[in-house]
């Protein structure tokens, strides 16, 4: 399941409206979150380029593995739930040009006296630019499947319509992808971060959000949450890991 948040929602409608810019909500962002404020021209159209992950989407519910639920999340949440730094790196050991490249949101935390490099979203590694349509109807069993989609340019008025059942996509994909190596990393960070939480939850991340931002020369200001997502990935795995997350906006083909 996919949660859109209201500030996707303004995005999108400053993209239509000439000449609009949507404003930050007052403490939507991460800057804000992490005192990590750059001036920048609030003219410019925040987009949609980096993602973060989070841990701890589940509650156990009377102590039983077997009743798991998950937590919900709010249009108006602009964070994971618990935020995992991709790298968490000794301030005197220093991030690679690369890494500097591919990580933002690098916040500085000490911990039992050692200052560390958390970087807490990573550049998305591909997004398709071409926005696709789409049809879905929706089956007796609530299953959602691919029809063919026409258009209308010169639509007739009616009282009733067949329609009730089928809902409209519009959506760009982005790839996402975690190594085995992001993997370790991250495990070290969810170590050092978050002790007390059982090794099981500590290592599985799932959640993932897509953020948009306005970057510039010296750093990414602006960063808020789009999408979220639920995932569920063992940080102890030996293979590479990849998703595509749908970016968009989905909606009954008639309104009732």
């Amino acid at each position: 399941m996919i949660t859109r948040t209201i500030h996707s929602m303004m995005i999108q409608n400053s993209g239509i409206i000439q000449d609009s810019v949507s404003k930050p909500i007052p403490y939507s962002t991460l800057n804000e979150k992490y005192d990590l404020r750059i001036p920048y021209d609030d003219t410019l159209p925040p987009k949609i380029g980096w993602y973060g992950v989070g841990i701890n989407y589940h509650s156990l519910i009377n102590d039983d593995e077997a009743d798991i639920k998950d937590y919900v999340h709010s249009i108006s949440d602009f964070d994971t739930f618990l935020p995992l730094p991709f790298i968490a790196r000794d301030k005197s050991i220093g991030l690679t040009s690369a890494e500097l490249s591919r990580y933002t949101m690098i916040v500085e935390k000490e911990i039992d006296d050692v200052i560390y490099q958390l970087c807490y979203l990573k550049r998305i590694d591909a997004i398709d630019t071409t926005t696709k349509v789409s049809e879905l109807e929706r089956d007796e069993d609530g299953i959602y499947n691919t029809v063919d989609f026409i258009q209308d340019i010169k639509p007739k008025p009616k009282l009733s319509s067949d329609d009730s059942n089928r809902f409209m996509i519009c959506s760009n994909n982005a790839l996402l992808k975690i190594t085995v190596s992001d993997m370790e990393r991250m495990k070290k960070a969810s170590d050092l971060l978050y002790p007390n939480i059982d090794e099981d939850e500590r290592y599985t991340l799932s959640e993932v959000a897509l953020f948009s931002g306005i970057e510039l020369d010296n750093g990414v200001e602006r960063l808020q949450a789009s999408f979220f997502k639920y995932i569920e990935l063992d940080l102890d795995s030996d293979k590479d890991y990849s998703t595509r997350l749908s970016i968009g906006s989905m909606s009954p083909k008639v309104k009732l």
